[in-house]
């Protein structure tokens, strides 16, 4: 029991008075400050750590599961393409000719498709091409592999309007796809030379290549 109880607060003061005391308690402070950030940044380096590995994951699931996909589309039979949907169906008619891109040589990789494969493919790239960086991209990326072949398989879908739209600029612009100039491509400078954007514009109003080509290759199914 505390006899004297102004004794002992006067005690107590004292000793929380002395600069020893203080620091004491300035450094558990600064050890609890130091323990709360410590935490914070392990917090935040788990996050990213966490957000790397999932994004990781995700991209590595993402080629596996595509390498899947084109190993059964690949072995599907024309009865079994049939059964697809729209996107499925384009998807594996994709997976199925477009590796005659491989190596770069697509003059030689081409000829290796059927016919109803050379249609798809390069219709396909054209339309893929524009969808990303316009007829200035398609240009410079296939001068002379597949661009000669447009107006033939747009006519072999039924894409009318794209044959007008495409001989049209052609032809305004004194444009011979026979003989690109092989030594222009760079981009910037291709985009400089004729009114993509203007083409460009055009070809977004008209019907998607791609509902030609899946209705051409549901007619065709057996040949791929």
């Amino acid at each position: 029991m505390i006899k004297n109880k102004k004794m002992f607060k006067q005690n107590i003061k004292s000793v929380y008075s002395r600069p020893e005391t203080h620091l004491f308690a300035d450094r558990k402070r600064a050890s609890s400050l130091t323990w709360r950030l410590t935490v914070s940044v392990l917090a935040v380096l788990t996050a990213s750590t966490a957000l790397f590995l999932f994004s990781s994951c995700s991209v590595i699931l993402s080629i596996v599961s595509s390498e899947i996909r084109e190993s059964i589309y690949q072995r599907m039979t024309a009865d079994e393409l049939g059964k697809l949907s729209d996107t499925e169906l384009y998807e594996a008619i994709m997976f199925r000719t477009w590796p005659a891109e491989k190596g770069g040589d697509i003059k030689n990789g081409i000829t290796e498709l059927s016919e109803a494969g050379k249609v798809f493919f390069v219709l396909s790239v054209y339309e893929e091409e524009i969808l990303n960086g316009g007829l200035a991209q398609f240009f410079v990326n296939y001068p002379n592999d597949i661009a000669p072949c447009l107006p033939e398989y747009l006519e072999t879908v039924g894409a009318t309007e794209h044959i007008e739209l495409f001989e049209t600029f052609l032809s305004e612009n004194g444009i011979n796809i026979i003989n690109l100039n092989p030594d222009m491509l760079d981009f910037d400078a291709m985009k400089e030379l004729y009114p993509f954007d203007d083409f460009d514009r055009s070809y977004d109003k008209l019907k998607p290549i791609r509902n030609y080509l899946i209705s051409y290759v549901r007619d065709h199914i057996s040949e791929f």
